[in-house]
């Protein structure tokens, strides 16, 4: 069992550092999605809170399009939801 939490462990690093490559603001996008905030306003909320300033509603938009495009994340009914399984794991863990 230990080799497996490893192996994960491994491929969620590389899959953090992906998502991270563009941009070091994706993985708050995710943490949040992970945390069971799906709505725009309860990201938006989050990511302010975590940067420590107020957030752009263009620049929400373009981070969340840009993980939508990059296959990421999904939204269906004004929720977003992580659509990788290793990350989607990953962020509901932390």
């Amino acid at each position: 069992m230990e080799v497996a939490r490893e192996v994960f462990q491994l491929a969620a690093k590389l899959e953090v550092e992906e998502v991270t490559a563009y941009s070091k603001n994706y993985p708050l996008i995710l943490e949040a999605l992970g945390r069971g905030m799906r709505r725009w306003s309860q990201i938006k909320r989050y990511l302010e809170q975590r940067l420590g300033r107020t957030l752009n509603d263009s620049e929400l938009h373009r981070y969340l399009t840009n993980l939508a495009n990059r296959g990421f994340i999904d939204k269906e009914n004004e929720e977003y939801t992580i659509l990788n399984p290793i990350l989607a794991k990953h962020f509901s863990e932390d």
